[in-house]
């Protein structure tokens, strides 16, 4: 299954390319992220593979760069839960996969959002400051912060294995990140200091591509020295590659490398329909998580239960008709992603 995993990734990922350098001809990007889809489909007796599934099916269905980078990171995250042996732990798989193609759809409408704010004069610069806050909190939930102590290590007992290497390359590339932050932040308070807007640039390319490569590092590292623990990390290591691709994105964007059309996906068509369909998503989510709670405790009151349940009020928030609407569908997103 890894082979396979891994090739569903790249299709996921040139789907989210062929998206931000081409919008306008979107069936390019939907015959990639079906092959994708595809790619993943023999594991479905596994429940462990259910909530990569249903970011495969929400990427397929939508084919948006956003999307799609979300379904290549899950993918991602299940090639390397492959390499632990015997059956891996699916309590409540049924209501993760239904969160997951609810934040894959809540990414798209994201995605619309954004574009009309884009081509109602929004400065690019927001793309890649949202992206580096992405991959900044990604890098500090790793490991439960043991970045800032320069130390990673996955797994648990005697197949515990530490990972020196990774973890000072992504400790730089935690530095490289927070200063592009703090420098695009400046730029937008005040947008003459032109040089911040360089600098937060660069910095934040820098990060990206050191997060990359200690990405690289941990997988080459753990792959030989302890699979199984390697397999115990992957749901962090997917959440640096989610963070990283997104970053770039927003990057490609920022320099003119991406481009927002009226069609596509930056379109505002279906925008309130996905919004629907995400909220909708998330109560199923509820719905199926307090089911599976009681299956398998005999209560529905169960920490995944109570962020599914913090999920769909911030979803209600998200649907009304007020100030702040980017923040309140991003703090519905982030409700999803954290689950």
């Amino acid at each position: 299954m890894t082979l396979l995993a891994a090739l569903g990734a790249l299709a996921f990922l040139a789907a989210a390319l062929r998206g931000l350098l081409a919008p306008s001809r979107i069936a390019a990007a939907r015959v990639l992220a079906g092959l994708g889809a595809a790619a993943l489909l023999p594991s479905l007796e596994s429940a462990a593979s259910w909530p990569a599934l249903a970011a495969a099916l929400g990427a397929a269905a939508l084919a948006t760069p956003l999307p799609c980078l979300l379904a290549s990171a899950s993918a991602f995250g299940l090639g390397l839960r492959s390499l632990a042996e015997g059956p891996a732990d699916v309590a409540g798989a049924g209501g993760l996969a239904v969160a997951t193609a609810a934040a894959a759809v809540a990414l798209g409408a994201l995605e619309s959002a954004f574009g009309a704010r884009l081509r109602a004069g929004l400065d690019t610069a927001w793309a890649g400051l949202a992206g580096g806050v992405l991959l900044v909190a990604a890098l500090l939930k790793l490991g439960r912060g043991s970045l800032l102590r320069w130390s990673l290590a996955f797994g648990d007992g005697p197949g515990r294995i530490g990972l020196r290497g990774a973890a000072l390359v992504l400790g730089l590339a935690l530095i490289a990140l927070l200063l592009g932050v703090l420098a695009l932040g400046a730029h937008r308070l005040a947008p003459a200091t032109a040089w911040a807007r360089v600098l937060g640039q660069r910095a934040l390319l820098l990060g990206a591509g050191l997060t990359f490569l200690g990405v690289g590092l941990a997988v080459a590292r753990g792959s030989g020295q302890g699979p199984e623990a390697l397999a115990a990390g992957s749901e962090a290591l997917a959440a640096l590659l989610f963070g990283t691709t997104a970053l770039a994105a927003g990057l490609l964007l920022m320099m003119g490398g991406a481009s927002v059309a009226t069609t596509g996906p930056f379109a505002p068509e279906g925008r309130d329909g996905r919004q629907a369909l995400a909220l909708s998503l998330a109560l199923l989510a509820l719905a199926v998580g307090g089911f599976e709670a009681w299956q398998a405790v005999g209560s529905y009151d169960t920490p995944r239960t109570a962020a599914l349940g913090a999920a769909v009020l911030l979803g209600l928030a998200a649907r009304q008709e007020a100030r702040f609407e980017m923040a309140r569908q991003l703090a519905f997103l982030a409700a999803l992603l954290a689950i």
